[in-house]
């Protein structure tokens, strides 16, 4: 669907593959800014990989996957902006070194507030471990970051898990946030459809949240895309 002049719109995208990303930005994505997961690059094509990203009208700065046991390659993580915004390293604080990097990835972007704002891409732990003890040290180090911060942020991603089991778990509440998810299921699990790609967004912008919806793209599977 074709977005408002009055819409700002942040989208958080599990791509499960690098090409399925390429097309979605290329042909459906009509967002501002873009939280994308499962990017499927290694450490060597991450320069290679922006650069075509760029080529198709995205300023990107993603985060490389891990090579898995089998040779494959899981999970990492990226930011993505239209080239008409600003898009950097949080302003003026060094570069924190985070837990599991492949899974958490932040960006200043200036745009829609005065100050700007933080834009997170996350993609927990998958087999019932989102919020084991790899993911819950992973949101409790980001909660501590972007509280010291002091700006306004939004989360995006792939949580493998439901809303209400974040909610259940008090992260809701720790990180002093408000979750933001779609009615409609973001991924088939199997033989069930659950609700795991939402958002977490900061009080500052919570009151600016207009809808929470699923994206109609077609060339993301076995997840959809979600709009704030």
């Amino acid at each position: 669907a074709a977005k408002r002049r009055d819409e700002f719109v942040v989208e958080t995208a599990n791509s499960s593959g690098w090409g399925p990303l390429c097309r979605f930005l290329a042909e459906e994505s009509r967002a501002d800014v873009v939280l994308t997961q499962e990017i499927g690059r290694a450490q060597f094509q991450i320069k290679e990989a922006e650069s075509r990203l760029a080529s198709l009208g995205w300023q990107c700065s993603l985060s490389p996957s891990v090579v898995t046991q089998d040779g494959g390659l899981s999970s990492g993580v990226g930011v993505g902006c239209r080239r008409s915004f600003g898009m950097s390293l949080p302003p003026g604080v060094s570069y924190p070194r985070l837990p599991s990097p492949h899974r958490v990835h932040i960006r200043w972007i200036n745009a829609y507030v005065p100050g700007g704002f933080l834009a997170v891409s996350l993609y927990l732990p998958t087999g019932g471990m989102a919020l084991g003890p790899e993911g819950s040290q992973l949101l409790a180090r980001l909660g501590e970051l972007l509280h010291g911060w002091r700006l306004p942020y939004v989360i995006g991603g792939d949580w493998n898990c439901t809303p209400q089991a974040l909610r259940e778990c008090g992260w809701e509440s720790r990180l002093r946030a408000t979750i933001c998810s779609p009615s409609l299921p973001t991924c088939r699990c199997g033989k069930v459809w659950k609700v795991l790609d939402f958002f977490m967004v900061s009080p500052g912008l919570a009151s600016s949240v207009k809808t929470v919806r699923r994206s109609r793209a077609s060339t993301l599977k076995p997840h959809w895309a979600v709009q704030l």
